[in-house]
């Protein structure tokens, strides 16, 4: 109100005015800190539990930050992180996205990194770090860079509801992921069965052939493997072959059935699945499927710095676990044994859309299935069938003359039939039109 403020006046000598400018400002903030607390509450009035001390934390939030100024923001986000009651498979993610902004950090000479420092201008230093720091001699695409600090923003946000950073004073509320110009599923693939089978005939032992085991399950199974633990404590049946679960993501129900090789697996671990760390498992996974020789080719379309570059690449070279659901999926609906409602439920898929982007089409299916009605099983070319030209005359003649002889007829009394109609739906409609003429010219007389 124009009542709360401290009084201004050529009057006053030099330094009282300079005091009450400040009581101004100081009035103005905590009304401007008062009015969004009011527009607050007003859009969440049932999340609000402790109205006088939500006031207090909002109208100090500048206090606060002061206060926590000095503190090791990167240490603050980790244990911030290890408190939240995030599924751990998500909070392993964070957690590595967050160490890979402290080594940006250390190799820029930022630890420990203050709260102040973090703004829209050190996530840009951020992404460029990102974009030109090589992953295993392997440089990170546009869509990787944007996942990763979107991902670290999201932290960020939960911070400030802690009034230790203000993203809108920091302007980190600006920051736009790369845009992208294709389909990351275009990137993806599924294993063929005789590529599967492959890999479980594979001879090998110790650590690689338990991934190996546990890798062909995903594959027989449609679970992700954040769910494999669930999977080794969950309600089993070994009498009717099946595992009731809650899935880790969603926390969906579902009730897994165990199919032929997915049992043979489980017995042979007594139903309890050796696990290792994931990224352990994706490692020794592309590994044996270098030794199965699993050198089927296929296309990756990746964008750095806004260029989109295509390359080839051996699906051995980018075999992952995740890859497991995908060919699950794709296999099943594959061989047709079971409608897409029925393997939506044991892979836990709630919608449609989310499904379909597990449904890899078999473009190599359809090229040799042309390939075989043009060329036949041997591939070789299939001279067309031609009408003799010779009369028929011995029983030895191919039955195809006699069949195109007739299939002609037929062909030609069906041309004349339409030809018919249409001559006697025309004839139709101008004997229509004639009579409407008439009654028209009658009108006009009368």
């Amino acid at each position: 109100k124009k009542t709360e403020r401290a009084f201004v006046s050529p009057h006053l000598t030099e330094l009282d005015n300079q005091n009450n400018f400040i009581v101004n400002t100081k009035i103005s903030h905590f009304l401007f800190r008062f009015n969004q607390f009011l527009q607050y509450i007003c859009s969440v009035p049932n999340n609000i539990k402790d109205l006088e001390r939500e006031l207090k934390e909002n109208i100090n939030k500048d206090k606060k930050m002061r206060e926590t100024k000095k503190e090791n923001a990167i240490r603050w986000l980790f244990n911030d992180l290890e408190k939240s009651s995030m599924k751990a498979g998500s909070k392993a993610n964070y957690e590595q996205q967050l160490k890979d902004f402290e080594t940006f950090c250390k190799d820029t000479n930022r630890v420990p990194l203050q709260w102040d420092e973090i703004t829209y201008n050190l996530l840009k230093e951020y992404e460029d770090w990102l974009m030109t720091h090589k992953v295993r001699n392997r440089k990170r695409d546009d869509r990787t860079v944007g996942d990763k600090i979107s991902k670290l923003i999201t932290r960020l946000k939960q911070a400030e509801k802690s009034g230790v950073i203000d993203l809108y004073k920091s302007r980190i509320y600006l920051y736009e992921k790369p845009k992208m110009s294709y389909l990351s599923q275009n990137n993806t693939f599924a294993l063929y069965e005789r590529e599967i089978n492959d890999l479980y005939r594979l001879k090998l032992t110790g650590d690689h052939e338990k991934v190996r085991d546990v890798f062909v399950f995903q594959l027989w199974s449609g679970q992700r493997f954040s769910d494999l633990p669930n999977l080794n404590k969950g309600i089993i049946d070994r009498e009717n072959k099946k595992i009731k679960i809650v899935q880790e993501k969603e926390t969906e129900n579902v009730t897994v059935p165990i199919l032929p090789i997915a049992l043979e697996i489980l017995n042979k671990y007594d139903w309890n699945l050796p696990l290792f760390q994931l990224e352990r498992t994706n490692e020794i996974i592309k590994e044996v499927a270098q030794k199965a020789r699993l050198t089927r080719e296929h296309y990756v379309t990746r964008q750095y710095r806004g260029e989109v570059e295509v390359t080839k690449q051996m699906i051995c070279d980018g075999l992952a676990t995740h890859c497991a659901r995908r060919s699950f999926i794709t296999l099943m609906m594959k061989k047709k044994l079971l409608t897409r409602e029925q393997i939506k439920a044991i892979s836990g898929h709630r919608t449609d859309s989310a499904f379909e982007r597990y449904i890899k089409s078999d473009k190599d299916e359809v090229a040799n299935e042309a390939l075989r009605i043009f060329y036949g099983e041997d591939n070789e070319v299939q001279q067309p069938q031609q009408v003799p030209s010779v009369p028929v005359t011995t029983a030895s003649t191919s039955q195809v003359t006699i069949d195109y002889i007739e299939r002609t007829i037929r062909e030609k009394v069906q041309l004349e039939n339409t030809v018919k109609e249409q001559a006697e739906q025309l004839q139709q409609q101008e004997q229509c039109a004639s009579t409407m003429r008439q009654r028209m010219e009658q009108q006009g007389k009368e």
